[in-house]
């Protein structure tokens, strides 16, 4: 199931985005508490607001495919409340040269298992939280180039 998609150019070199997409995708969500387990993942704490409440949730992220500087593929394993509320989730960004001064970001998030309360509580905020993170990721990459 499709959670988000997002594509956007940035006026910068292939190469460049690809340093600055390495260096923001562990900003890419309002995660708190991060840990380094390994090279390529962490573990985290998301805090997801629904109204009144915050919904504390254990995230995992782990960059399973990196093909410099084309390609991106993140997993991202969410549990809360004991493990009655479970998401993993698979980012992938492409990034694609319009010239040498432009790039093509393509970005998309898939969920790839989806518990049960999520898919029939939850859903609507996961999108929410995935089309900020898109929004967040193109003015960062904007400011920064």
């Amino acid at each position: 199931m499709v959670i988000a998609e997002k594509q956007f150019i940035i006026n910068s070199s292939q190469q460049r985005i690809w340093e600055l997409l390495l260096k923001s995708v562990l900003r890419f969500m309002p995660f708190e508490r991060m840990r380094p387990t390994s090279e390529k993942s962490v573990q985290a704490l998301l805090r997801v607001k629904m109204g009144f409440i915050s919904l504390p949730m254990d995230v995992d992220v782990e960059i399973v495919k990196a093909s410099p500087p084309e390609l991106l593929v993140t997993i991202l394993n969410s549990r809360g409340m004991g493990g009655l509320i479970n998401l993993k989730q698979k980012a992938t960004f492409k990034l694609i040269p319009k010239d040498e001064d432009k790039t093509t970001v393509d970005c998309k998030i898939v969920a790839e298992e989806i518990g049960i309360i999520v898919r029939m509580f939850l859903l609507w905020r996961v999108r929410a939280i995935a089309w900020d993170s898109f929004q967040g990721l193109e003015e960062r990459l904007n400011k920064w180039v």
